[in-house]
Formats: C-alpha cells, structure tokens, sequence
C-alpha cells in the first residue's frame, strides 16, 4: 500500500496496518521516496482473513489531457472519498519536503 511520509516518516521501526478499524496486522517498510510525499508499506494478505480489500489497478501507459481517471482520498474525519474527473493538463509538480521527527542520540560515559 502507498502512504504518505508523515504517516511512516522513518524505516526503521514496527509498522501495523489497520484494516476497517478491526483488524490489526503487522507490515513492513518497502520503500521511502527520498523526495515525494510516499512511502510503500507491504503485508501478508493471508494474515487479514476474509477482510474485504481488494488492489487497484495501476495504469502503465502516461497520462494526457483529457484522460479520464479517479481521484481518490481521505477526508480530515478519515471517510475514503472517490471521484470520475479528467485531467486537465500534465505540468511538472513541486513537492514539498517533509518534516521529519527529530531523533536525538544520547552517549552515557561510564569510566
């Protein structure tokens, strides 16, 4: 599954994905774009059971104007929102880096 960087900021770690608000299993850190706002987290599908999730369908071939697709989202009240919608144009993007949490490392002397 791909999630934002302020959701998995770091690889190391334990990563669990909730499914439905039901069930809890544990995933692993696949990928971290260094630059965009992604990160690719994987699971063991035999570990959610009979839980209804399905993988979408990624299309290969470059998108143009006038291609039609689904924007897909999340609402601030976590409703997973989708809608029909056509491109309008194909321009280069700039992201914005992400805020990471800052680790401190501590050194205890003992002589």
């Amino acid at each position: 599954m791909v999630v934002d960087r302020n959701t998995v900021p770091l690889a190391m770690g334990d990563v669990r994905i909730t499914f439905n608000g039901t069930v809890e299993v544990p995933g692993k850190v696949e990928f971290i774009h260094p630059l965009h706002n992604l990160a690719v987290v994987s699971y063991d599908p035999k570990s959610i059971g009979n839980t209804p999730v399905r993988a979408a369908t990624l299309r290969v071939k470059d998108l143009g104007a006038g291609d039609d697709v689904w924007v897909v989202g999340q609402r601030s009240d976590s409703k997973i929102m989708s809608q029909r919608t056509a491109v309008s144009s194909v321009d280069a993007v700039a992201f914005s880096l992400v805020a990471h949490p800052a680790v401190f490392a501590t050194a205890i002397w003992r002589p």
